[in-house]
């Protein structure tokens, strides 16, 4: 199984604003990987 971790130094008022940014990194890095990400 490939896995890939995120390490993000971003310094945010909340744990909910982390959350959310996270979740809006790992949707750009899915999208300009596109299928590349399973390689």
């Amino acid at each position: 199984m490939k896995s890939h971790r995120f390490i993000r130094s971003d310094l945010l008022g909340s744990e909910q604003d982390a959350n959310e940014l996270m979740l809006k990194k790992s949707q750009m890095f899915i999208d300009q990987m596109g299928e590349k990400i399973f390689d």
